[in-house]
């Protein structure tokens, strides 16, 4: 019977073969094309609060790693390219078939693949297409729209930064200008002999004066101090979650409790990935729970970060609250050494006092 059987086998052997070799040869040639970038945090200019180098960030690498594949990135290269009719093209639809949203999941699913070089900053972009050209635009083009995004998004950061604190020396010249003014009202006005812009006191400096000066020096730096925080809020104020995680080590603000749940969202992350390796499916109880871990993780580090926005606004409050009190401690010398002086050049003194305090913001 094993000799009359042999001759068979060897038949469907070779159709077998024949026919795989048949569909290999049809089936049309599939080309990938990669661009590897380089992910690096940005020198912010919050580092003039700390000047230590920055080490690796597994989160804001995990961070970037996912923007990637994001519609922030993808969508301007679908639009850019017309990958949506390219599609139709391929698939042999009538042309209009295939929309933006739907040429974004079947690129993201069947085109794309983004991959990180284990222990580097490298991420590989890998594109795949019928046509070598087109894997290499598709792989090029993703590149460059990251690279615009991550160039507007710093852009934005540092211009937000900038603007708040050229407000703030606008502010502070216009106070100037109107000091400035009322101490040449006050000269003409008590005919004073003296040059416009000099510095010294008409009259002779009492105790009193050195205390007001003493206190106006104080309020000086209490109000450059709040200046600097005010634009270090404004400037982190429209951050998202992940972006001030980001942030926090520039601005020495990652206390142990939040870099510590960082690392245990990391490993969670971790834990997930590895269980996707050996094959656990989404509904297996222990992927569920791993899952389920890392949500929680990722939780509680939101809601410290939160917590560490709301100190910043407390924090400025507090230094504007020390300027108040501050500038009311002044008002109360003034009031006291006008109340104590018989002398009309009082006011001129006063006004020439305030003027060189504004002086120094500047």
């Amino acid at each position: 019977m094993l000799k009359n059987r042999w001759p068979t086998s060897i038949t469907i052997l070779v159709l077998v073969m024949g026919t795989g070799g048949v569909v290999t040869k049809l089936q049309p040639k599939i080309y990938e094309s990669s661009a590897v970038l380089r992910v690096e945090k940005e020198n912010r200019d919050l580092q003039v609060f700390q000047s230590t180098l920055e080490g690796f960030d597994p989160v804001f690498f995990q961070t970037e790693f996912e923007i990637i594949q994001s519609k922030k990135v993808l969508y301007p290269v679908i639009e850019k390219l017309g990958i949506a009719a390219r599609l139709c093209q391929e698939m042999e639809l009538p042309e209009g078939s295939i929309s933006d949203d739907q040429a974004f999941q079947i690129f993201r699913k069947t085109k794309l693949q983004v991959q990180p070089f284990r222990n580097t900053k490298l991420i590989e972009v890998v594109c795949q297409s019928t046509r070598p050209d087109e894997a290499a635009l598709y792989a090029n083009t993703i590149a460059d729209s990251y690279e615009e995004v991550r160039r507007s998004e710093i852009t934005g950061r540092s211009d937000a930064g900038l603007k708040a604190l050229a407000s703030e020396v606008e502010r502070q010249k216009e106070i100037v200008t109107a000091a400035t003014a009322r101490v040449e009202k006050l000269r003409k006005d008590l005919k004073i002999d003296e040059l416009p812009g000099s510095t010294a006191m008409v009259q002779s400096t009492t105790f009193a004066d050195q205390e007001i000066q003493k206190k106006g020096e104080q309020l000086s730096e209490l109000r450059a101090d709040m200046i600097s925080r005010k634009v270090r809020l404004e400037k982190v104020a429209d951050l998202s979650i992940e972006q001030l995680e980001s942030t926090l080590p520039a601005l020495n603000l990652e206390d142990p409790t939040t870099a510590s749940t960082k690392q245990q969202y990391l490993d969670a992350l971790q834990q997930v990935a590895q269980m996707q390796k050996l094959g656990y499916g989404k509904k297996h109880p222990e992927m569920q729970a791993a899952v389920r871990a890392a949500g929680e993780r990722r939780d509680q580090l939101n809601k410290l970060i939160a917590g560490i926005r709301r100190a910043l606004e407390i924090d400025l409050t507090v230094s504007q609250a020390k300027v108040e009190t501050m500038e009311k401690e002044v008002q109360v010398l003034r009031e006291k050494l006008r109340e104590d002086r018989t002398d009309r050049l009082a006011p001129y003194n006063e006004a020439r006092r305030d003027l060189e305090t504004q002086n120094q913001l500047l």
